[in-house]
């Protein structure tokens, strides 16, 4: 618990004011994806404020990030944050490993926001992609 409330410390630090939205993807160890999403209002004028939008949802992205960070029931996770409104909308992606989060570069932050391919027409295959 105490290190997944660092990391979320050091994701509001990174994104700074703005109403940010956080997804968290997992993989877990059965193969099972799992999935959080928390909308954060984070201003610094004059001291740090933070809220969320709706508490349950901020409580269940955070249960996702201690098992991610834990380490044992999760193969591997994503936290994504993006920032639409502004002069200029931006996302900053973490990959969740070795119970840190770290930085993605642009190009692994791209391949992860990627949308699911639209469905193949009826009968038609599809090799799915890997996550």
């Amino acid at each position: 618990m105490n290190r997944s409330l660092t990391a979320l410390s050091a994701v509001v630090q990174a994104l700074g004011d703005g109403v940010h939205t956080l997804n968290l993807v997992g993989l877990r160890t059965d193969h099972t994806f799992v999935t959080g999403r928390s909308d954060l209002s984070i201003s610094t004028n004059p001291t740090l404020r933070l809220s969320a939008l709706d508490e349950d949802e901020f409580y269940a992205l955070r249960a996702l990030l201690v098992f991610a960070l834990e380490c044992s029931t999760m193969r591997s996770a994503v936290l994504v944050a993006t920032t639409a409104a502004g002069p200029s909308p931006r996302a900053c992606g973490w990959s969740i490993r070795d119970g840190w989060l770290h930085p993605m570069d642009t190009a692994a932050l791209q391949e992860a926001v990627i949308p699911s391919p639209a469905p193949l027409a009826s009968g038609a295959r599809s090799t799915p992609r890997p996550p």
